[in-house]
């Protein structure tokens, strides 16, 4: 019981640094698993061709490293070598699931704090 527990601890960490990078191999582990387990995740969804994603991509780490976003856990997938989230058609697509929720949001932002409001108002 004590293993399971910590196991558990372990696996639903809130302490997160950076952004990470996810595949489909380890999408529902990443992002699924750990908002069912009471984390908010932040997906980006991109694309290396992407103009819109690379000038969104300093916003999200800007985010990312903000000491009041640490226990939230930023994500990528990459759209060209991994399965899309469902229903994603743009990019780039910025996705907050919580559990049993997902927000989306299509584009990009014009700042790192109008970025900020949209994850404040929906985390």
């Amino acid at each position: 019981m004590k293993k399971l527990l910590l196991g558990l601890l372990l696996f639903c960490s809130t302490s997160f640094a950076d952004i990470k990078v996810v595949t489909d191999a380890n999408f529902k582990n990443e992002v699924l698993d750990a908002s069912n387990c009471g984390t908010v995740v932040v997906v980006d969804v991109y694309a290396n061709w992407c103009g819109a994603c690379q000038n969104l991509s300093p916003m999200l780490e800007a985010a990312a490293n903000d000491p009041k976003n640490a226990k939230i856990k930023f994500v990528r997938i990459d759209s060209d070598n991994n399965n899309m989230p469902p229903n994603i058609q743009f990019l780039p697509t910025v996705i907050i699931y919580k559990p049993s929720k997902a927000i989306r949001h299509v584009g990009t932002f014009g700042s790192v704090k109008e970025f900020q409001k949209w994850l404040d108002a929906n985390k």
